[in-house]
């Protein structure tokens, strides 16, 4: 599985709604399912959204890729399900099990410690058996929570958590994972660019740099006329480091791809100008 998975491994992918968390981890099912056994628990997404989006990447579920939603003859198996304990036992090679969403199987408060460690119990258990688990969830909108929403100890009962950026402005673009927890040594900032239904990735060195100007580019776009301050706001939220943000800023000024507009108290405003406004 790599870059992105170690088999026998909980991994949790993270990103604001609509990011394209499903679609790469429809992808990731597709090309893990030329070598095993995938199995896709979907409880939340209804017919027509997995149809399209499978359509569209040229996935098909049968074989080794088997795909459960609300609509199939039997509902979704859950994590501490005895019929998905006993198909993974019967797994020569063990499968790959993805859970979209995470939301949809947890009951208790996800801001308790408690509980987060009670939801992640079944998922050992089955990377115990040789599963791999991939889980989406969302990620928060705190300063200090911005890679996953609730307990802290989502973190700890983790091998991997991945963070998901979508800089296509409403559809599927150029994208970049960036991992927040990494207990292998396994590539920490992937760069991906999503085209007739796949996803490429962009191995070149500067990569990520290269992906957080055009990051902020398009966090300017969408937010034009912040201030310094707020700006680097909306950047951190989106995982870019605030020395980054000032020097993207301060550079653009100098380029003239980047206004700087006085307004109360001195404040500067930012925008992009007109030309790159429309790039």
């Amino acid at each position: 599985f790599k870059p992105l998975l170690i088999a026998g491994t909980v991994n949790v992918m993270t990103g604001e709604p609509g990011c394209g968390k499903s679609s790469v981890a429809s992808y990731i099912a597709s090309v893990v399912s030329e070598e095993r056994d995938v199995l896709y628990c979907d409880p939340e997404n209804n017919i027509a959204i997995v149809s399209e989006r499978h359509a569209r990447m040229g996935i098909k579920d049968g074989g080794r890729f088997k795909y459960m939603g609300l609509w199939s003859d039997v509902e979704p198996w859950a994590p501490d399900s005895p019929e998905l304990i006993a198909w993974v036992r019967q797994c020569e090679v063990k499968p790959l099990l993805i859970f979209d969403s995470g939301s949809a199987y947890f009951t208790g408060d996800e801001n308790s410690a408690t509980d987060m460690r009670i939801f992640f119990e079944p998922f050992r258990r089955l990377t115990a058996m040789g599963a791999t688990i991939l889980l989406l969830h969302h990620s928060g909108k705190g300063e200090n929570t911005k890679d996953y929403r609730g307990s802290s100890d989502l973190k700890a009962s983790i091998d991997s958590g991945w963070h998901l950026s979508n800089f296509g402005e409403g559809r599927l673009g150029r994208m970049r994972l960036r991992a927040w927890k990494c207990r292998y040594a396994i590539a920490s900032d992937l760069v991906m660019d999503y085209a007739g239904g796949r996803f490429l990735r962009d191995d070149r060195p500067d990569a990520p740099a290269r992906n957080s100007a055009e990051q902020l580019t398009a966090l300017l776009r969408q937010n034009p006329g912040l201030t310094q301050t707020a700006f680097e706001g909306v950047a951190t939220r989106a995982g870019i480091a605030r020395a980054i943000t000032r020097s993207f800023l301060d550079n653009g000024v100098l380029a003239k791809t980047i206004i700087a507009e006085p307004g109360a108290k001195r404040a500067m405003h930012y925008s992009l100008a007109v030309g790159e406004n429309h790039a």
